[in-house]
């Protein structure tokens, strides 16, 4: 794939007036820098993004590594165990696998060494993406993609939780580029390692499948050269490799298993398309996710790419996420780490964008003044990325939350019967409190009921059913501000059932015993 002219290269490096050993030691210094950011109070619970994703996470893991010991009491590999069916298999759990081994290796639980390890994927993952970058851009450009992807603060946060993305974001930017290099020179090397990275992504999280498909197809298309490999047996083997897997493990698990059958139900409701709330949804999430200013920079940037490979490389990942956004209508407007693709797309979209703008301030013969002033704003872009995420990060405690549910679990005995009102449904509260149960809805959720055209029953109801099913000991509330948003069951509750205790961070009910009314 060509890239830019020496001569271009030669003007735009004097903005930054380094030379090759510069460049790559400003490139180590943005890649230690992102990694240093993330690590800021990452041994606190896992709580300040997602909470409910991460501790599903680390339910299953525990479960994975208590059956990997015999000193763990029998009652707690039981609910673990239990905990861990709960949860139910959505993507092969290669996280939670690598956690629990971490657990065995330094003889405990440690939420902490996943979190790291999620940091260093993405990291890893910026490695590839400058790469890309650097195909297409010029080695300025390139950093300031690079940049962009590693102190955006939706990604700082994102990229430091207990979840399968960052790994899946790592393999699939490893992936996109062994695809632009297999389809520069092609080498059954090449095709073998790019297509086995692929993968493994998809295979992570199938997320990943609609950048690669979207990304190889417009490869394919992007030039006159590689046209005439869509008739050859590479591109076609690299496709079968990459899909084969996940193929086999999605299709286990929706027709044979059964864990993921009604999964699709939930997540694609085309009726969405045609409500303006739907594209009210996408356009906060994009907001929250990059900004408006990335975001439409990165649609300029698509326009200004002059290299024809890099062009169908970024083209087809907006293709993909398009199609997946339409696809994954419900998750997608109201799941904000959904869209956590954004991140790399528009980081190699404004590539072209910084690529014109360096060009033209070296055109204009910027001398060492105008040098210090690129600098600096690239500096304080840097610091106020990080900085909104340490803020934000200073002003959240969750520190007291892991007490509460160790106290709520010895409370109730560690129950196996119960049901709980809690933030994150709960995930945390099963994590330190030890308990089994099922989580009340809060209002989102029966908003969601509603737009996928489930039935809706009033508090009585659900609480009569619940009772008729499980037969639960105690209902728990933790999560206060939901609990008065429901005032018909805060009244079923307090009017029906004994407080076994209340207290300002929760209150629990003894559903064994019905208040005696005179």
């Amino acid at each position: 794939m060509p890239s830019t002219s020496a001569g271009e290269q030669r003007s735009t490096a004097r903005l930054f007036g380094q030379e090759p050993w510069a460049h790559a030691l400003l490139v180590a210094a943005l890649l230690v820098v992102g990694f240093g950011v993330r690590l800021y109070r990452i041994d606190e619970p896992p709580l300040e993004f997602h909470a409910y994703r991460q501790y599903r996470s680390a339910l299953i893991a525990r479960a994975y590594y208590f059956d990997m010991v015999r000193s763990v009491p029998e009652w707690r590999r039981e609910i673990a165990g239990e905990n861990k069916n709960r949860q139910g298999i959505w993507e092969p759990p290669v996280m939670e696998w690598i956690a629990a081994l971490s657990y065995r290796l330094i003889g405990g639980e440690a939420l902490v060494i996943p979190r790291v390890l999620s940091c260093l994927f993405w990291i890893t993952g910026g490695v590839f993406l400058y790469r890309i970058a650097r195909r297409g851009v010029s080695a300025n450009a390139a950093v300031l993609s690079l940049g962009c992807y590693l102190f955006l603060p939706f990604g700082i946060r994102a990229s430091r939780t207990f979840m399968p993305e960052p790994l899946m974001f790592m393999l699939t930017l490893w992936a996109l580029d062994a695809m632009v290099r297999y389809l520069d020179a092609p080498s059954l090397r090449r095709l073998l390692v790019g297509a086995g990275v692929a993968a493994l992504a998809v295979l992570v999280k199938p997320i990943g499948l609609f950048m690669i498909l979207g990304a190889f197809a417009c490869l394919i298309l992007a030039t006159r050269e590689a046209r005439r490999l869509v008739i050859r047996p590479g591109p076609i083997a690299f496709m079968a490799i990459a899909l084969l897997p996940a193929a086999v493990y999605y299709s286990y698990t929706v027709f044979i298993s059964g864990s993921l059958s009604g999964m699709a139900g939930k997540k694609i409701l085309p009726h969405l398309l045609v409500q303006v709330s739907y594209w009210s949804g996408c356009a906060a999430i994009v907001q929250q996710v990059v900004g408006y200013g990335a975001f439409l920079g990165a649609l300029v940037g698509v326009l200004l790419i002059r290299d024809a490979l890099y062009r169908g490389l970024v083209v087809g990942l907006w293709l993909g996420y398009v199609v997946f956004a339409l696809i994954f209508s419900y998750t997608v407007h109201t799941h904000d780490y959904w869209s956590l693709q954004l991140v790399p797309i528009v980081a190699l979209s404004l590539g072209s964008l910084f690529d014109v703008v360096l060009r033209a301030l070296g055109g204009m013969g910027v001398r060492w003044p105008r040098r210090a002033l690129v600098n600096a704003l690239g500096v304080l872009a840097i610091g106020l990325g990080a900085g909104q995420v340490v803020w934000t990060l200073r002003a959240e405690d969750f520190r007291r939350l892991p007490a509460i549910g160790r106290q709520v679990g010895e409370l109730v005995e560690h129950s196996r019967r119960t049901v709980f009102l809690s933030s994150g449904h709960g995930k945390w509260l099963l994590y330190y409190g030890e308990i089994e149960g099922s989580a009340w809805p809060v209002e989102a959720d029966l908003r969601a009921r509603e737009l996928r055209g489930q039935p809706q029953w009033t508090a009585a109801e659900r609480l009569r059913r619940v009772i008729a099913s499980e037969a639960p000991e105690y209902f728990i509330v933790t999560d206060m501000a939901a609990y008065d948003l429901q005032p018909e069951l805060r009244e079923l509750l307090t009017n029906g059932y004994p407080a076994l205790v209340r207290t300002d961070d929760y209150v629990i009910f003894d559903l064994r015993r019905l208040i005696e009314r005179d």
